[in-house]
């Protein structure tokens, strides 16, 4: 005895196919390009932030130092476009790269043409004659501007 099954046909089968394999590619193209417009955005954002590290420009003038009472007193210019942040100050030992002071700055923030008058709170360094000290200025973008200064 013969038993006729009954099966789908082809082409109901082929429409199923086709409607699952669009909705996974539906659902594929939506997730990469929510991932992408993700990524584009940090892209975006990290390239802001390294241009306008670049357009941060400091000039470090007018450094002098004083005996009685023992201070240190700098003007930090800003010289570049933007406006920035002052967040350290840092005097190091030339030869061997040792913290000789060093105070964080709430209060530092340079419009462009700007300039901020830094003077120690403590002198834990010797300003004995011809001296050398490198002074480090560090911005809340993270560029780091140092010179070097010698003592009178």
């Amino acid at each position: 005895m013969l038993c006729k099954r009954r099966g789908l046909s082809n082409i109901v089968t082929a429409a199923i196919l086709l409607s699952a394999v669009a909705l996974m590619g539906t659902g594929l193209v939506s997730w990469s390009q929510s991932n992408l417009t993700e990524r584009q955005a940090n892209l975006n954002t990290s390239f802001q932030n390294n241009i306008n590290k670049l357009k941060e420009s400091v000039i470090l003038e007018y450094v002098w130092f004083s005996s009685s009472p023992k201070f240190t007193n700098m003007t930090i210019t800003n010289i570049g476009t933007n406006s920035l942040n002052i967040v350290d100050v840092e005097f190091r030992n030339p030869d061997t790269q040792q913290t000789l002071h060093e105070e964080t700055i709430s209060d530092g923030q340079l419009s462009p043409s700007e300039s901020y008058s830094y003077q120690t709170s403590d002198n834990v360094f010797d300003h004995t004659p011809y001296s050398s000290f490198t002074a480090v200025i560090t911005t809340e973008r993270g560029s780091i501007i140092s010179t070097q200064v010698t003592t009178p």
